[in-house]
């Protein structure tokens, strides 16, 4: 294993992609808290969200060792084949997990365990939210480190499109996971509001992924942010 580190490391010292391209993988971030990292890696932005490129260098229970790709790593190398390559490969590295929310609170419940995405319990957003959880998902990744990023891998928008029913909202909750729920246009003022709230409140700063309510399109199948 160990021996395994030194060589993926060597390899991307020495701009070997051939030997690191199958250990690529997506990782969503917050673009304006990481601006000066974009300056100087390829990403592909999507409003507040870039998506970046990391090569996997060993793996933990709770942590994940890697290495984003810089722009003068592979200076032959366009962004476009980067994107590609790093889709073809997080799916198997870091399979996504697509929770029902009931499921996952019977879990934490039963275990003892804090509930997550905590807000103040005069909140009005989260009382709602939680009345409503039964129609609401979790997507995240089997080690529920950087899961938010499993929303580009190839077909799994139109894959919860189908589980949920119809459009649906995308509520950023963190770059390790995301919750969805079924589209409503009456609730996005509040859930555009309860994701500030969260953020503020809930979330690292590290963690933050998006200010925005997100939803997505049948018809471009693709997410976009909500006009507010």
């Amino acid at each position: 294993m160990m021996l395994e580190r030194y060589k993926m490391m060597a390899s991307l010292m020495e701009g070997d992609y051939e030997h690191v391209k199958n250990a690529l993988f997506l990782k969503a971030v917050n673009a304006e808290r990481n601006a000066e990292l974009l300056a100087q890696v390829p990403h592909t932005r999507m409003g507040d969200i870039a998506l970046t490129y990391w090569v996997k260098i060993g793996q933990g229970v709770d942590y994940v060792e890697s290495a984003v790709i810089r722009s003068d790593r592979f200076p032959k190398l366009g962004v476009e084949q980067l994107h590609h390559d790093a889709l073809a490969n997080s799916p198997r590295l870091f399979p996504p997990v697509l929770t029902p929310m009931a499921d996952m609170l019977e879990r934490l419940m039963d275990s003892g365990e804090a509930l997550p995405f905590e807000a103040p319990e005069d909140l009005c957003a989260a009382e709602m939210f939680w009345k409503e959880q039964m129609q609401a998902y979790i997507l995240t990744n089997e080690n529920n480190i950087n899961g938010a990023s499993c929303l580009w891998y190839p077909g799994m928008m139109e894959h919860i499109y189908r589980r949920i029913g119809g459009e649906y909202f995308v509520l950023p909750s963190s770059t390790h996971e995301l919750i969805l729920l079924p589209k409503d246009e009456r609730r996005a003022g509040t859930l555009h509001e309860m994701i500030h709230t969260v953020n503020i409140q809930a979330v690292a700063p590290e963690e933050i992924l998006s200010w925005e309510l997100w939803v997505y399109d049948s018809q471009e199948k693709t997410v976009k942010t909500v006009d507010m």
